[in-house]
């Protein structure tokens, strides 16, 4: 009985010390100039309704920063390493391809934060410089608010994604519709990461986060491999550039084949040019190349160009051509797919 009291006295001891303790640090810090919140961020911004993080720095921009981060660092690794995915979102958003304009308070907090390089609804409640060389910001987020705000991103980033993924079969299997599923994965990004917020700030009630970008990036792919590509070259030589094309385009996701029928929803048109080039004083033979195709659809509208050139020499003109071609199915293999991808990626942008 005696021990239980003597271990009870101990512990009440030890809290009675680090009450006394905290209590110094903060008349120090109130005597000192240095405000409480530097080293004690609750010290100010407690009682559970803030989430709150400090940042130094030689200047006021890099502590900011510093301090933004800290605060992503506080929802766990998967949404401070994954902020930049929000940066699609936020230029998806500017450049008009996903419209938040009728929740005013979503557009306002996401322009701020694209602004600031921060996690929507951060703010920078406090700054403090020490007179000799360090920096001091304190960012906080209200919990309450930004569970409001975090809700109805997600909620009306669904009813986007929905209003995208919500097309007839034909206009589906299109090059519109890939690139619809795209945008809606990079919406269904964000919204991972604002359910990981929202989780902690204690909102999740009633909100569903709708289903995994990833799971649109599948049904994208099934899209492009329903989209078959006629290609057609001209002046090709043993369909080496018609074959590069086709490889490009099944790296890529796309099929090619089939023919020029009025059903072929998508035509490429190339034209190759092979010239001699002449230059004085030079032992070998030049060549000249030239590749320019145009990806067009049934209604004759060009969706995408793409155009390489450049020269190759060698003892022999036909030896020049040779490498030319080499050269220029090296190019088109590895250079079309990828540009045709990021072309399709900025579509609804």
């Amino acid at each position: 009985m005696c021990r239980k009291i003597s271990d009870y006295l101990a512990e009440r001891m030890v809290t009675i010390r680090r009450q006394t303790i905290f209590a110094l640090f903060l008349v120090f810090t109130a005597c000192s100039g240095t405000p409480p919140w530097v080293q004690s961020p609750n010290a100010e911004y407690g009682g559970g309704r803030y989430i709150t993080a400090v940042g130094y720095g030689a200047d006021r921009n890099s502590a900011e920063q510093r301090a933004f981060v800290a605060l992503a660092g506080r929802f766990g690794q998967s949404v401070q390493g994954e902020l930049k995915i929000l940066s699609s979102y936020s230029e998806a958003i500017r450049n008009g391809a996903v419209d938040v304009s009728e929740h005013t308070a979503v557009r306002d907090a996401i322009t701020i934060s694209t602004s600031m390089d921060s996690l929507i609804g951060t703010e920078i409640a406090e700054y403090w410089f020490d007179g000799k060389s360090s920096h001091y910001a304190l960012a906080v987020m209200e919990k309450a608010p930004a569970a409001s705000l975090y809700g109805e991103m997600i909620r009306a980033n669904v009813q986007i994604i929905e209003n995208l993924v919500t097309l007839p079969e034909r206009e589906r299997n299109s090059l519109e519709g890939y690139s619809r599923y795209q945008l809606a994965a990079v919406i269904a990004d964000a919204n991972q990461i604002f359910y990981s917020v929202l989780s902690l700030v204690g909102g999740r009630t009633g909100v569903s986060q709708g289903k995994t970008g990833e799971s649109y990036r599948i049904e994208a792919a099934g899209i492009a491999a329903n989209i078959p590509i006629t290609i057609t070259v001209f002046n090709d030589r043993d369909n080496r550039i018609k074959a590069a094309f086709a490889e490009a385009l099944s790296k890529a996701g796309f099929m090619s084949g089939g023919n020029n029928s009025d059903t072929t929803r998508y035509t490429l048109n190339v034209v190759l040019n092979l010239s001699p080039a002449d230059f004085p004083n030079q032992r070998n033979q030049f060549v000249r190349y030239s590749v320019e195709s145009r990806l067009m659809d049934q209604r004759g509208t060009v969706v995408f160009p793409f155009s390489i050139s450049g020269r190759e020499g060698h003892s022999t003109i036909n030896e020049a051509e040779n490498r030319a071609l080499s050269e220029a199915s090296r190019e088109i293999n590895e250079t079309y797919g990828e540009a045709l991808l990021a072309f399709l990626a900025e579509m609804r942008k």
